[in-house]
């Protein structure tokens, strides 16, 4: 199954350079999980985010460094996640908003992590938040914030 996943994102994440326009939402989520399934670590999810967002951040690197230091990966639900059936879903888009789904097992946990993604004019599609749910556990864009809290 895992092999089948590399596949999927080798052909489908157009490239994992951060500097690029993301020109679908879809793009950026699946480029983001991409890197996860490539084992490419990101030591900056920040490029993905949308101005506000990263205003939000105050200019801090926020990845998989200090994720490890908050015990919680936003994008996964925790650190070391074993998914299995992992699916994207367009919930909902308009010309300049959208709401990307990404769902998966890990383990016996139903793991949904909900992208709310913007378009701007100078970066094309971004992340303005994230919300998700693993069991009993929640999280938000919140919680990414603080980890770059001093």
């Amino acid at each position: 199954m895992r092999s089948c996943l590399l596949a999927l994102f080798a052909v489908s994440v157009p490239s994992l350079s951060l500097a690029q326009e993301f020109t679908t939402p879809m793009d950026v989520v699946s480029t983001l999980y991409g890197t996860y399934f490539l084992n490419v670590p990101i030591t900056d999810i920040a490029p993905y985010f949308s101005d506000e967002l990263t205003d939000r951040l105050g200019g801090t690197t926020v990845g998989h460094d200090q994720f490890r230091a908050a015990g919680i990966d936003p994008l996964t639900g925790r650190l070391d996640w074993e998914p299995r059936s992992f699916k994207l879903d367009i919930v909902k888009q308009t010309d300049d908003t959208a709401e990307i789904k990404a769902s998966f097992q890990d383990g016996a946990t139903a793991v949904t992590v909900t992208y709310e993604l913007v378009r701007e004019h100078l970066h094309g599609w971004q992340i303005d938040h994230i919300a998700g749910t693993a069991g009993d556990k929640t999280w938000c864009t919140d919680a990414i914030v603080s980890m770059a809290d001093p």
